[in-house]
């Protein structure tokens, strides 16, 4: 089987960049989306860049029930942590139909498509950020749901997600009115789904977005309560601008190693985390190493958290070292970067 993917030819290479244009996305995956019908709903725009000069970020646009929150968390190059909510009332939230445009208030997110800026002004905190994409943006056709359905008939819970892969991000960021030029490499997405983000469907998960040498690889690892405990595996694999490869049912296996006590939630988490590739076109290793926590706190309900005592789920991110020893389509793919990985327990 190895000796036959080595073989690849150009002409079979040619079929499967065909898929590109099949899981590219329309700006109006992007926009704001209604969700008609269903009484709950949430959706994000999250976004997260890793800078070159020690910084890095995530901003997260959040509506649950049609209340925006504007979600930061910072770190500083000397470890210090931000962890901000900015809530806004409903009248705060405008947006443009089928347009990559949304403003809580004089927070925004807008442009020429598929490129877009970042403003976001609050208390203590604001920032202009350009995102420039390297990679075409992808989701799961025909709508971008892969978990449950969307479209007629819907079921109970569903989950879409719209992805910008990689993108050169520069501008600045003013903390505590202090002015940071910045510039990096970030990662944004737009998730919707027809139930409150206590219930997200997914009870486990591990997730990266990561570069290396002319590739980029998404990863999502989970399983869902909702839908019977079942387990999703899946990954795009992007070369230079492209899509080559997606399966929604991958033969990777996520081992974690190496654990320690998490002081804020007395969760044990994994410091090491290892992804091991037996696909049909992609095989080999991804070690996750801790460098920093970015972020870590209780997952669930308040109410569920107090019921309990302890929480006994978390959330957590990490900057990682990542050694890649990695064979994509017959092309031997070695190298080291450092990326943000995040899990959920």
């Amino acid at each position: 089987m190895a000796d036959a993917i080595k073989k690849t030819t150009n002409k079979e290479i040619s079929i499967i960049q065909k898929k590109a244009e099949f899981y590219t996305p329309e700006e109006k995956h992007f926009a704001l989306m209604p969700m008609y019908g269903e009484p709950v709903t949430g959706q994000w725009w999250f976004h997260q860049a890793v800078f070159d000069n020690g910084w890095t970020v995530q901003i997260n646009f959040m509506i649950m029930n049609w209340i925006p929150d504007v979600w930061l968390e910072l770190q500083s190059p000397d470890g210090a942590v931000t962890v901000k909510h900015f809530l806004h009332a409903p009248e705060d939230l405008r947006y443009v139909p089928e347009v990559h445009d949304i403003s809580f208030g004089k927070s925004r997110i807008h442009g020429k498509w598929p490129n877009y800026e970042m403003h976001v002004e609050e208390e203590g905190f604001a920032c202009d950020l350009a995102f420039e994409e390297v990679t075409q943006s992808v989701f799961m056709p025909p709508d971008g749901v892969f978990v449950g359905r969307m479209q007629p008939p819907a079921t109970p819970v569903y989950l879409g997600y719209a992805v910008h892969p990689r993108s050169l991000v520069s501008g600045k960021m003013i903390v505590e009115g202090k002015e940071i030029s910045v510039k990096g490499e970030g990662y944004h997405d737009h998730q919707w789904q027809n139930t409150p983000q206590s219930r997200f469907p997914a009870t486990q998960w591990h997730w990266s977005s990561i570069k290396i040498k002319d590739y980029t690889l998404m990863w999502w690892d989970m399983t869902c309560a909702e839908l019977g405990y079942q387990h999703f595996s899946f990954l795009w694999c992007l070369k230079g601008k492209e899509v080559i490869e997606f399966e929604p049912h991958c033969n990777y296996y996520v081992v974690p190693s190496d654990f320690e006590i998490d002081p804020v939630t007395m969760f044990p988490c994994q410091k090491k985390i290892q992804v091991l590739f037996d696909m049909l076109t992609i095989k080999g290793t991804m070690t996750y190493k801790k460098k920093k926590v970015l972020i870590s706190y209780p997952l669930g309900s308040l109410k569920e958290q107090t019921e309990k005592g302890n929480p006994n789920r978390v959330y957590r991110r990490l900057l990682a070292d990542l050694h890649v020893d990695l064979e994509i389509l017959g092309e031997k793919v070695v190298g080291d970067s450092v990326e943000i990985i995040e899990f959920g327990l």
